[in-house]
């Protein structure tokens, strides 16, 4: 336990006792008198310490007469049996029910029937039903990610995503399921935030939000503002599937303007999988001439993490300008003035008012200095980052290495493609929503 415990605390130990009857654990600072000002760390602590003592929240399956099936945690009022579910309680007379099998009891069977069925893509995808049928939540995420893990035939796809649009009672609490579409992005993408890595869990809340209406905005905002990597790439993910050419692009920007490495690599790898690295390289081609350095260097390393050997030529090919930006004549001009100003009489204004002793004098300022006024016709500037980029992009798509000097790469090419030495790494051909 952290902050503000200062003691290890163990069941049945004095401390432990203390704790739970909100004495002091100093002996030589008693307990205040007045409870409501109490403020010790027993006090502050006794939720957290009544929570690790609570009994875990189970979930049993009740089978009524009437061949209705009710799943949830149980317990029994006189002659009513209530059964507590996701969406409410539901109670039934005692008399009206047929079976009941405890969670135990339900986990057990999965089990052997987990143990039956091997590791086959369909067999887990079967056994995160059964799963979720029974309220076992944590087998079903257990099977859904060894099934996401395991190759799989167009047809399980599809029905794999339309799974997981179904585990929304799951996933979203029942008071945010009636919210308007914005609170209802943030809640899915808060989920994130309280669970560990679990890709089953980004694939079905990704899969739920590329179902959601009228989302692209409030997608793209989380996509770029989210806190948390995750949220942003499930939000990415969402909107690579909602097929919309404007959603694609935004993507393939995303290459360049995220913040974290780590997410610009997973996302030019699920293009790699999903096959559609063709026009993402085509998108981000103009960018290996911008003016930015990082936009180049990103766009290289984009390229080498999306795997595809068709983006060899467009590197060779931008090599000549990897470090150079020129600008056209005229584009830029600059100028510079340096003057001292000296004020003089220049002359006296006769006609002046009756009973003036002298004439009005005009007073002038002469300025002096230089004036320098220039165009820049050219600027060259050498980015060593730029070519190590590219250099790095080459060698992980060729598998060879075509040295640092941006002017040989062409012939290094040419003579690569000649020799039919290179052959472009083959890319997973998925469904974009697979």
């Amino acid at each position: 336990m952290s902050s503000p415990l200062r003691y290890k605390i163990h069941a049945g130990s004095e401390r432990f006792r203390a704790a739970l009857a909100g004495r002091s654990l100093a002996r030589n600072h008693p307990r205040p008198s007045s409870p409501a000002k109490s403020c010790g760390w027993p006090t502050r602590c006794l939720p957290w310490l009544l929570a690790l003592l609570a009994p875990t929240v189970t979930a049993d399956e009740v089978r009524l007469k009437s061949g209705a099936r009710v799943v949830g945690t149980t317990r029994t009022v006189g002659d009513i049996l209530i059964i507590k579910t996701r969406d409410g309680e539901v109670r039934v007379p005692l008399d009206q029910v047929e079976r009941l099998r405890t969670t135990a009891e339900l986990r057990a069977e999965l089990a052997r029937l987990t143990s039956a069925s091997g590791r086959t893509a369909f067999g887990q995808f079967e056994l995160a039903r059964l799963a979720r049928d029974w309220g076992l939540d944590k087998e079903l995420w257990l099977h859904l990610n060894t099934c996401l893990g395991t190759k799989r035939s167009p047809a399980l796809r599809d029905r794999l995503r339309n799974f997981m649009a179904e585990l929304e009672p799951i996933v979203l609490p029942k008071k945010w399921r009636s919210k308007s579409t914005g609170v209802r992005v943030r809640e899915l993408l808060f989920r994130l935030r309280r669970s560990g890595p679990n890709p089953a869990l980004e694939s079905t809340i990704a899969e739920l939000l590329a179902r959601e209406p009228e989302a692209n905005k409030t997608l793209r905002l989380q996509a770029r503002s989210a806190s948390i990597e995750r949220q942003r790439l499930v939000a990415l993910h969402a909107l690579s599937r909602r097929q919309d050419d404007s959603n694609d692009d935004f993507v393939y920007r995303s290459l360049i303007f995220d913040r974290s490495q780590k997410l610009r690599h997973d996302v030019a790898s699920w293009l790699a999988d999903e096959g559609r690295t063709d026009p993402a390289i085509a998108y981000l081609a103009p960018g290996l001439l911008h003016r930015d350095p990082r936009v180049r260097v990103r766009i290289a390393e984009a390229y080498g993490n999306m795997n595809d050997g068709s983006a060899i030529p467009i590197l060779v090919e931008s090599g000549s300008a990897a470090a150079s930006v020129a600008l056209p004549g005229g584009s830029t001009r600059a100028h510079i003035a340096v003057l001292q100003q000296t004020s003089y009489v220049r002359d006296f204004d006769v006609e002046v008012a009756q009973g003036a002793f002298i004439a009005n004098p005009q007073v002038d300022v002469l300025t002096s200095g230089v004036v320098l006024d220039v165009t820049v016709h050219s600027v060259i500037s050498y980015r060593t980052v730029i070519i190590d980029a590219m250099h790095a992009a080459l060698k992980k798509l060729s598998r060879s290495d075509p040295g640092k000097a941006p002017k040989n790469w062409a012939a290094w090419w040419r003579r690569l493609d000649k020799e039919r030495k290179i052959s472009p790494p083959e890319t997973k051909r998925r469904d974009r929503r697979g």
